[in-house]
């Protein structure tokens, strides 16, 4: 049963179908274009088969998700975003941005793909992108992805879109994520996990203001339970408990 909050309020109104655990993420994953519930499952990692199907059910009912099928030959069921449901998702973003300032140590094998399009989405500066008219590519493996700046609006899609783009960007993940968060510098990229950048150099330029010019220092967050925030935080150790002695007298 959900959880009603039973005020007049938007946010509560909001919090009411985005508060449910996951749903934020399946909003996430469908930002970018439709997916396969099998696509959806391998990539949200630690949900639970029926779970995800009731969280679909629950988010078709209150209209922020309908059903479609991909054309033949493959004829798939998919799931995508109504165009409610996209502005909740793209409603989104500046909680990411906030998160992204507490993500602590970098942990790229946790880190999803669409999850870094969802760290640029958030990261977007309309002011700084109007007059820009480009489309960048970032390219991971086995994921390709656009981004088309257009005088100050976004239009990111999976897969190559029809403009060709005026810069590529191409490494694993770890590496596009630490460059992303400002953690390597110009040369980003090494022998081991190389970044390739091809393109004019003034797009690069441009895409470093449009993209992360919004991201801050990030905030150290203790994590008493060593799951999140700074790792290196400090656990506090409890006490040690005494044994209390009974003595019995005579």
């Amino acid at each position: 049963m959900r959880k009603r909050y039973r005020q007049f309020c938007g946010l509560a109104i909001a919090m009411e179908i985005v508060g449910e655990r996951w749903t934020a993420l399946i909003l996430r994953e469908l930002l970018f274009g439709p997916r396969r519930y099998s696509d959806i499952l391998a990539d949200l990692r630690g949900i639970a088969p029926n779970l995800l199907a009731s969280r679909l059910r629950e988010m078709e009912l209150d209209g922020v998700v309908q059903r479609g099928a991909l054309p033949p030959p493959a004829a798939s069921a998919i799931y995508e975003l109504t165009a409610e449901g996209r502005a909740l998702a793209e409603a989104l973003a500046p909680l990411a941005l906030w998160g992204i300032r507490r993500l602590g140590k970098m942990r790229a094998d946790l880190f999803p793909a669409r999850g870094l399009l969802m760290a640029l989405q958030a990261g977007f500066d309309p002011a700084r992108a109007a007059g820009v008219r480009e489309t960048y590519e970032v390219n991971t493996p086995g994921s390709i992805f656009q981004a088309t700046v257009d005088d100050g609006r976004l239009v990111m899609r999976e897969g190559k879109g029809p403009e060709h783009p005026n810069l590529v960007i191409a490494g694993d993940l770890r590496t596009l994520i630490a460059a992303g968060l400002g953690r390597l510098g110009p040369g980003a990229g090494s022998a081991r996990a190389p970044l390739s950048v091809e393109g004019d150099p003034a797009a690069l330029g441009r895409f470093r203001e449009i993209f992360l010019g919004r991201f801050s220092a990030p905030v150290e967050v203790p994590a008493p339970d060593g799951s999140g925030g700074a790792p290196d935080a400090p656990q506090r150790r409890r006490p040690a408990r005494t044994r209390r002695r009974t003595i019995s007298r005579r």
